[in-house]
């Protein structure tokens, strides 16, 4: 191996470098920045004197570990049981048992050496000792991230929130208690019992509090502003809508008188709008009641809660619905009335039942509106034709046959088909010799020197001139 002086020198040191150095049965090998770190965070090598580490196994109890909690999820609010061996990790020689002890009572942490996100923070109730083991009790944690992680190692010690004890109380004066470490230096602390004055170190009792500020306030008259110098605060029933006030974290009251009431006998709390957590709005637009999201593309739930699980019912999004509330069936085999379809649903369940029915060749005929047959068609011609010949019925409803009509009309023109067979009517006069005779005569007109003479008798028109 060249000397350490041939080598270049590297400023910066990553996890990944490696050492060169020998084994504990003596071999050579070389050995990561990463691992090293590793090996001083799990063992506390180096670390800090007032925390054992212990390293974690699903299943597995032995010396160095922690094993069998009966709750392994940090944030799982409820009590829980943790057993720890007397022994670090990487150092079964040297017991930790009696500074175990000196948890009983304090809070601890409990932290992943990997990962400070993984921890918890819990008060100790008890310490139950078996052999090299001893079982912890701890409260409800104050707070805690993640669950043990098998394999890993946690490092177990005070949290810095812990309080220490109080090993001193004496009297210092008259109506004052000191607070002292009897192994130190006593603290300028100390808590008065009797009158305050208006000097002083001293903590007040909350009696001592109370009885200095009522006594204040009460001396206060009301000012003409309505100031009150108390509140007085009564039970009502009232059937009012009565204006709600708010504190202005500066010491004034304010109220919206018809905007934000309560009405104690109804129970009923008036508002306009709402807007829950910044999200959700509750209110009115153009005098018409609205309920939607606050920020664009945000969905709304419409959930329920059955056996401790949420059921999503209703989830309307800016270019959907869907949930519990809404079946998605073809065939609708549900048959439900207290759910709604959708569209697709709808459209395939109906598709499907006028698939075979969608022309008269498909569908049953009914009784009333039957289907045309030549058959029915002549029956009914049948029905409504009649066949008189001398049509006595007279219908207004009914046709007659063509034989019927024929024999009809011929019954009817058999002996008037000609002028002699029909008898004269006042108005279109058959023709006569005499009609025409007579006619003539009418025409013929006498003049200077013309004479006419008709004879009606002989049927004559006799004209004579006169010659002068």
């Amino acid at each position: 191996m060249a000397r350490i002086s041939k080598y270049t020198s590297d400023s910066t040191v990553q996890k990944t470098d490696k050492f060169i150095g020998s084994n504990s049965d003596g071999t050579t090998a070389n050995f990561s920045v990463d691992d090293i770190a590793r090996f001083f965070r799990e063992t506390n090598f180096v670390g800090n004197p007032d925390q054992v580490t212990y390293k974690y196994v699903a299943g597995s109890q032995a010396s160095g570990q922690l094993d069998a909690p009966s709750v392994t999820n940090f944030e799982t609010t409820s009590t829980r049981t943790i057993r720890f061996s007397v022994y670090s990790h990487g150092n079964t020689l040297d017991t930790r048992a009696d500074f175990l002890e000196t948890f009983s009572g304090r809070t601890i942490l409990l932290i992943n050496v990997d990962d400070p996100n993984n921890f918890m923070v819990a008060k100790v109730t008890n310490i139950a000792t078996s052999g090299d083991f001893k079982t912890f009790t701890f409260a409800v944690p104050e707070t805690g991230k993640g669950s043990f992680i098998s394999g890993k190692v946690y490092a177990f010690m005070l949290h810095p929130s812990s309080p220490g004890d109080i090993t001193a109380v004496t009297s210092a004066t008259t109506n004052q208690l000191t607070i002292a470490n009897g192994t130190g230096p006593e603290p300028a602390l100390t808590i008065v019992t009797g009158a305050i004055a208006n000097s002083g170190t001293g903590l007040a009792t909350a009696d001592q509090i109370h009885t200095f500020v009522t006594g204040q306030t009460d001396t206060i008259a009301a000012d003409t502003s309505g100031t009150a110098a108390k509140v007085t605060v009564t039970d009502s029933n009232a059937n009012t809508a009565f204006p709600l006030v708010f504190h202005d974290e500066s010491n004034a009251l304010l109220d919206d008188t018809g905007i934000f009431e309560y009405n104690p006998n109804s129970g009923a709390l008036t508002l306009p709008s709402a807007n829950f957590d910044g999200v959700f709005f509750l209110g009115t637009v153009s005098a018409d009641p609205v309920i939607r999201s606050t920020s664009n593309d945000q969905d709304i739930y419409i959930q329920t809660q059955t056996g401790g699980s949420i059921v999503n019912n209703l989830i309307i999004s800016p270019t959907s619905i869907s949930g519990t509330a809404i079946k998605d069936e073809d065939n609708m085999s549900s048959n439900s009335a207290t759910h709604l379809a959708t569209q697709q649903s709808i459209k395939a369940y109906v598709d499907s039942q006028i698939l075979t029915k969608d022309n008269t060749d498909e569908i049953t005929e009914g009784s009333s509106n039957l289907y045309f047959t030549n058959a029915r068609a002549d029956a009914r011609i049948t029905a409504a034709l009649i066949d008189e010949d001398n049509m006595a019925s007279n219908s207004a409803t009914r046709l007659p046959s063509q034989q019927s009509v024929k024999a009809y009309v011929d019954s009817q023109i058999l002996t008037k088909d000609n002028t002699d067979e029909i008898t004269e009517g006042s108005t279109n006069l058959y023709f006569t010799n005499e009609r025409v005779d007579d006619r003539v005569n009418a025409l013929v007109t006498a003049g200077t020197g013309i004479t006419s003479t008709y004879d009606d008798t002989a049927g004559t028109l006799t004209l004579a001139t006169t010659i002068t």
